[in-house]
């Protein structure tokens, strides 16, 4: 009876140890993670809640304080009818930006994972875009597909497709396009190398038995590649939704929201609304309001999709 007394304190004693034990490592990794915990509430939580504040308020970009309004400005914001369309013009750049890219993503993808000769420079091509910066690419572009001494209208009016040289930046009707086209030849990389290394962990002895079957290249496209490639283009799609509906560098560079308007979208609406019309109040709603968007977005993908099992299957 005593030695299973002793027995029992022992075991009490020893669980003790190991709960003091791992408190004493919870309450250091605590305190490891609050520096990291400070930082992560200055630069994020902080200046989002001020903004959120700001926006509450009928406040100029030069003045002190402001008159509280609530919601008056979010009310103000959907009824606009130019934020109305930089909402229009963000969804159709960044749906058409993605689908470019996407299908050239895959597309040389596909190509720098053949086994050829020479099959490193292509690789290394395929990179390259992604390594120039957004400036040298605007000016490379604008050159390119100048209305006066482009190589593209040049091409095109040798040619006889085009009896007169076109504005592409400059037109209504093709600027969305040409700027979709144009961002999308830098960043066409970031997909292409998603999707390549997803491609060269498939296991190579599925498409040899799909070949013993008979399959077409086309039926191993669809039936081994396809299905493999999900979750990664699940994965581009998400990120590169989110990149290119926030985008705000490319294209003021290229048009600065041009011409009248038809492709400024939230970002450049917002920056415009705050420093242009210097209206605080109403360019921190439009602040929130795209926030609350990309959020939402990321909710409704967190929610489809398992992200923890797409990045083990993709790796």
């Amino acid at each position: 009876m005593i030695d299973v007394v002793r027995d029992s304190v022992t075991r009490l004693r020893d669980r003790l140890a190991t709960t003091d034990q791992r408190s004493r490592k919870s309450r250091f990794g605590i305190l490891l993670f609050a520096p990291a915990l400070v930082l992560l509430m200055s630069l994020f939580l902080i200046p989002i809640a001020y903004i959120f504040y700001l926006s509450l308020h009928d406040i100029g970009i030069l003045e002190a304080s402001g008159e509280f309004v609530g919601i008056g400005n979010y009310v103000e914001l959907f009824t606009d009818a130019a934020f109305q369309h930089a909402l229009w013009v963000g969804t159709v750049y960044a749906v058409g930006s993605v689908a470019f890219q996407l299908l050239l993503g895959l597309a040389l993808a596909l190509l720098a994972n053949k086994s050829f000769r020479g099959v490193s420079v292509v690789r290394t091509l395929v990179i390259f875009p992604y390594l120039v910066p957004m400036i040298a690419v605007v000016i490379m572009w604008r050159w390119i597909a100048n209305p006066v001494y482009g190589v593209l209208n040049y091409a095109l009016t040798s040619t006889g497709l085009v009896s007169e040289s076109i504005n592409f930046f400059g037109s209504l009707e093709l600027v969305m396009p040409a700027l979709i086209v144009a961002s999308s030849w830098k960043y066409t990389a970031f997909v292409s190398l998603i999707l390549l290394a997803r491609l060269q962990a498939i296991d190579e002895t599925l498409y040899e038995q799909a070949k013993i079957s008979g399959a077409s290249t086309w039926q191993m496209f669809r039936e081994v590649t396809l299905p493999n490639l999900k979750n990664a283009i699940l994965l581009v799609v998400f990120l590169r939704s989110i990149f290119m509906f926030n985008k705000y560098s490319s294209i003021w560079l290229f048009t600065e929201g041009g011409p009248l308007s038809a492709t400024t979208n939230l970002p450049i609406y917002l920056y415009e609304r705050t420093f242009h019309q210097f209206e605080l109040g109403m360019g921190s709603a439009a602040a929130m309001t795209l926030f609350g968007i990309l959020i939402c977005f990321a909710i409704v993908y967190f929610t489809l999709f398992n992200p923890s099992e797409e990045i083990e299957t993709t790796s």
